[in-house]
C-alpha cells in the first residue's frame, strides 16, 4: 500500500538515509527502532510527504489516507476538543465519546492552548484514530498514555488490517503490537522478527561482527601505512594503485571508526558522602481534591514508580517533593543532606535558542561533573553527542536527543533524590539500558512516573499507586503490583468498533420509546463511566473487581445500543 524506493536524505553535511527501500502492506504492524537521532522521526516525514528526500521515491495506491501521528500534536490552539476533533470527523458522536473516554481526556470544550502538553498529545492521537485512515504513521504513540489507555491501542491495532508503522522505545508495546521490526542504523535498515529480545539479540550479533571486521581493516591500513612510510623507488601504475587503494582504506577506517567510536553512554552515578539515612519523609501530605494523608519514610536505595490513570496527580505528588507546589496539608520533611532534581517531561529546563554548549557550561567552556571539570565536547560525548554538536540549537534535536541533553544538564549536579516525570519518552534502547543501569546503583532515591512497565520492572522497589483518594504503597516492582492486583480479563479494553464503508441500509424510523431511549443514552453513558472510574480504584477488592467487569460490560452493550439508535432515524 506504500513503499518507499532508494531514499536518500542528507541533514547538512551528516547522510541520514543511504539508499533505503521500504514497503508496508496490508496487515503488517512495523515497528522502527533505532538510536536518538538516527532519522526515524525524519522518515515518518518523508512517508507522509511532509518532507521532500533528496533522492528516490515514495509510492502508494491512489487516493491513500494516511494518519500521520507527529511527536508535536497538529491541532490548531485556538479550537476547542470537539472543534479539533470534528474538523476532518463526519461521524457519530457516540464515537467521539469512545476514544476520548478510552484515552482518558476529560476535555470536550476546552481550547487546545489551555491544554497541558500530555492532554493535547491524546487529543491528537484521537484526531487519527477518528480520521479512520488507510495506513498509520504513529512517532511515539504511547507517550503521555497511562496503562489502560495503551491496553486500549494494543486492543485497537491488533485488531485490524491496515498497516501501521510507529516508532516506539516501549519494548512490551513492541512486542503486543508489532510483527517485524525495522531498525535504522547508520543509514541503513535491517529486519528483524517480531520479538523485542530478538531484535536485540541479532543487533549484538551484528556490532560483533562489524567490530571483528573493522579490527581486521585496521590490521590491514597498519600494514598499508607501513608501506607508505617505507618510500617506493617508481611511481609505477601498479603503485599509484595500490597508494589510492591505501588511501581509501584509511578513509574508510576512519569514517567507520567514528561511527562506532562510541557505543554506549556514560551517565555520571552519584555518590554524597554524607548521605544521610532518611531523605524525605511524608506527614499526613494532602493535596486535594486529588489525595489525602500519604505517610511514607524514604531512605536511600529506595526507587518508587508511580502509577495512577491520567489527571490522578502522579506529575503534582512530584511538584510537592520538589517545592512547586505547597500541599493543602501535611508536611515533607527533608534530610539534612538532601538535594533534589527533577526530570521535567515537557523539558521545559532546555532552552530551544541556545546551544548544547550554552545549555552545559557552567563557565566558558567547562562543565563541572561531581566538583570536577570537564571539557564541555567529552561531557557530551557521555551522552552520545558528537564535539561538533556542541554549537547546535537545542530546537535543532529529535525528542530523544532532547531527553537525552537534559539527563545530562541535570545529572551533572550530583542530587541524592531524583524526581522523573516519564525519563523513558523518546529514549533510545542504549540510553535507556544505560539509565537503568545508573538508577540501580544510585545511592539516593528516586521517584519515577512512567508508562514503560518494563522499565519500572527493572528499576523500581516499590510501587506508589493513586486508588481513588489514597496513594498506596505496593513493595516490590510493577509485575509484583499487577500480580497482587489480578487485574480480570474483561480489563481489557475492546477495539474501537469501525463503521464499513459497504454496509449500507435504508435507514428505519426511531419509535416513541426508542425516542426517548436515545435522548437519554448518552447521559446514561457518562454516568455508568463514571461510576467505572470510580470501581478504577478500588481494584484490589475481589468484590469490585466483579462489578467492574460487569458495569464494564454494561458500557460496551450501552455503547453498541446508541450506534444502533443513532442509525434510526
Amino acid at each position: 500500500m506504500l513503499s518507499a524506493s532508494c531514499i536518500s536524505h542528507f541533514f547538512g553535511p551528516k547522510l541520514i538515509f543511504d539508499q533505503v527501500s521500504f514497503s508496508l502492506l496490508s496487515g503488517e504492524r512495523v515497528a522502527l527502532v533505532g538510536q536518538n537521532g538516527a532519522g526515524k522521526s525524519t522518515f515518518l516525514k518523508i512517508l507522509a510527504g511532509q518532507l521532500e528526500p533528496d533522492s528516490g521515491s515514495i509510492d502508494f495506491v491512489r487516493g491513500l489516507k494516511i494518519g500521520f501521528l507527529t511527536q508535536e500534536p497538529n491541532l490548531k490552539l485556538d479550537q476547542s476538543v470537539e472543534q479539533a476533533l470534528r474538523e476532518n470527523f463526519t461521524g457519530d458522536a457516540y464515537r467521539i465519546e469512545e476514544v476520548l473516554s478510552r484515552l482518558h481526556v476529560k476535555a470536550r470544550r476546552e481550547l487546545i492552548g489551555t491544554l497541558s502538553g500530555g492532554e493535547r498529545r491524546r487529543v491528537d492521537l484521537a484526531r487519527v484514530l477518528l480520521e479512520d485512515p488507510d495506513v498509520f504513521l504513529l512517532d511515539e504513540p504511547t507517550n503521555h498514555l497511562d496503562l489502560s489507555a495503551i491496553k486500549f491501542l494494543v486492543s485497537y491495532f491488533t485488531s485490524t488490517q491496515k498497516p501501521l508503522l510507529f516508532i516506539s522505545h516501549d519494548s512490551a508495546f513492541i512486542d503486543e503490537v508489532a510483527n517485524r521490526i525495522l531498525e535504522l542504523d547508520s543509514g541503513k535498515f535491517f529486519t528483524h522478527e517480531a520479538s523485542y529480545a530478538q531484535f536485540l539479540e541479532n543487533k549484538l550479533i551484528r556490532t560483533d561482527i562489524e567490530g571483528r571486521t573493522l579490527h581486521r581493516k585496521d590490521r590491514l591500513v597498519a600494514r598499508e601505512l607501513a608501506w607508505l612510510r617505507a618510500g617506493t623507488p617508481a611511481r609505477t601504475t601498479k603503485q599509484s594503485a595500490r597508494i589510492s587503494r591505501a588511501q581509501d582504506l584509511i578513509s574508510e577506517v576512519s569514517s567507520e571508526f567514528e561511527r562506532t567510536r562510541v557505543k554506549q553512554v556514560e551517565i555520571e552515578k552519584t555518590r554524597n558522602k554524607r548521605l544521610a539515612k532518611t531523605i524525605l519523609e511524608f506527614r499526613n501530605l494532602s493535596f486535594k481534591p486529588l489525595f489525602e494523608n500519604l505517610n511514607l519514610i524514604v531512605t536511600h536505595g529506595q526507587r518508587y514508580g508511580i502509577l495512577g490513570p491520567n489527571g490522578a496527580g502522579k506529575t503534582t505528588l512530584l511538584s510537592l517533593i520538589s517545592g512547586q507546589r505547597t500541599p493543602t496539608s501535611g508536611e515533607i520533611i527533608k534530610g539534612p543532606h538532601t538535594q533534589i532534581i527533577q526530570f521535567d517531561q515537557n523539558r521545559a529546563q532546555l532552552d530551544p535558542h541556545q546551544s548544547l554548549k550554552e545549555t552545559l557550561a557552567d563557565q566558558g567552556d567547562q562543565v563541572f561533573v561531581a566538583g570536577k571539570p570537564l571539557h564541555v565536547a567529552s561531557y557530551l560525548e557521555r551522552y552520545l553527542f558528537s564535539p561538533a554538536d556542541q554549537n547546535r540549537k537545542v530546537s535543532t534535536l529529535s525528542g530523544g536527543e532532547q531527553n537525552r541533553l537534559l539527563l545530562a544538564k541535570l545529572l551533572k549536579h550530583g542530587a541524592n533524590c531524583l524526581l522523573l516525570d516519564e525519563p523513558t519518552n523518546d529514549l533510545d534502547v542504549t540510553t535507556l539500558g544505560v539509565l537503568e543501569e545508573m538508577l540501580q546503583a544510585h545511592d539516593g532515591v528516586a521517584f519515577i512516573v512512567s508508562h514503560d512497565r518494563r522499565f519500572l520492572d527493572r528499576v523500581c522497589t516499590s510501587m506508589l499507586v493513586f486508588e481513588g483518594k489514597n496513594i498506596t504503597e505496593y513493595v516490590g516492582n510493577y509485575t509484583t503490583y499487577a500480580r497482587l492486583k489480578n487485574p480480570p480479563e474483561a480489563e481489557k479494553s475492546p477495539p474501537l468498533r469501525k463503521e464499513s464503508r459497504g454496509d449500507f441500509q435504508p435507514k428505519k424510523k426511531r419509535s416513541y420509546n426508542e425516542e426517548r431511549e436515545y435522548v437519554g443514552i448518552e447521559a446514561e453513558i457518562l454516568k455508568a463511566e463514571t461510576e467505572l472510574a470510580a470501581l478504577e480504584q478500588k481494584l484490589s477488592d475481589p468484590e469490585a473487581c466483579v462489578q467492574y467487569a460487569e458495569l464494564d460490560q454494561k458500557i460496551k452493550t450501552l455503547y453498541n445500543r446508541w450506534q444502533y439508535l443513532e442509525n434510526l432515524v
